[in-house]
């Protein structure tokens, strides 16, 4: 897939997307990118569809300007302006994780934008596990949230297959540098 940025205000949306036919809006959660679909993706479109899967603003590749919150909300907002800037009426969204919430704000804001809604390990009502993710945003050492998610990556989380390491280096990489884990895409959003 291509990756192509898109524009919104000060906000930019760094996103894959390949395939005609239907969209479907791939949505990741904490603390992945859109490689958490890298092996989807490519089904999709092999199955006829248009697949994109961006990463959430603050998230990899997209930018959240300063001042801005990525909070859910602010990610369902940002999700309608990016099917609107991509000429999309309709799609169909799959969510993982807190994107879920993100995909259940943007139902709920825009009920007509959505064909039909996949919600996997995800959210709901009061349930929004921020409160395990909270400590992690305290974190004065950067390098300690790169362990925590090596060790939950490499382990596969009770998953029976292990992710290429092209794919973990991918997702890695918000959570390496001199920043770490004090960078936005690495520690999630409320």
């Amino acid at each position: 897939m291509d990756v192509a940025v898109v524009r919104m205000g000060q906000v930019s949306v760094e996103l894959e997307d390949d395939g005609r036919g239907e969209p479907v809006l791939l949505l990741h959660g904490f603390p992945t990118t859109r490689a958490l679909w890298k092996g989807v993706a490519p089904a999709l479109v092999q199955a006829g569809y248009r697949a994109i899967a961006p990463d959430l603003v603050g998230y990899g590749g997209s930018s959240c300007p300063a001042g801005a919150e990525p909070d859910m909300a602010s990610q369902a907002a940002w999700l309608i302006g990016l099917l609107d800037a991509l000429g999309i009426e309709r799609a169909t969204v799959v969510a993982h994780d807190v994107g879920t919430a993100a995909a259940q704000i943007l139902v709920a804001r825009a009920p007509e934008r959505v064909r039909r809604l996949v919600l996997m390990d995800g959210v709901h009502a009061g349930e929004w596990a921020m409160e395990a993710v909270a400590p992690i945003q305290t974190w004065q050492e950067p390098a300690r949230l790169l362990r925590v998610v090596v060790r939950g990556i490499r382990t596969g989380s009770g998953s029976p297959t292990r992710l290429p390491e092209e794919t973990v280096r991918e997702v890695l990489a918000p959570y390496q540098g001199e920043e770490g884990g004090g960078s936005s895409s690495a520690q999630g959003t409320r």
